[in-house]
């Protein structure tokens, strides 16, 4: 019971975290990591910007907005892309 360590990536920034559906994703430097049960991170692309991350997610799809820029991973396709 309690907080367990996720592990950790590089030295860089850490910009934020989120769960959706019961898996972690961390955006560090400019980042965005899946958090494994183990605590290892994947990377699963880039996400522009330098400010702390604001998260928001439909089941499907994880929104992230850092500097005005809004970011979407899509858990079906495994990508990530700028929305405009």
């Amino acid at each position: 019971p309690g907080q367990k360590n996720i592990g950790s990536t590089t030295a860089d920034t850490d910009r934020g975290s989120h769960q959706m559906l019961e898996i972690a994703y961390r955006v560090v430097g400019s980042s965005l990591f899946k958090v494994l049960s183990d605590g290892s991170h994947t990377s699963l692309g880039t996400i522009p910007g330098f400010d702390r991350c604001i998260f928001a997610d439909d089941g499907i799809n994880l929104f992230i907005v850092s500097d005005n820029i809004v970011s979407q991973y899509s858990s079906s396709t495994g990508l990530v892309e700028t929305v405009s």
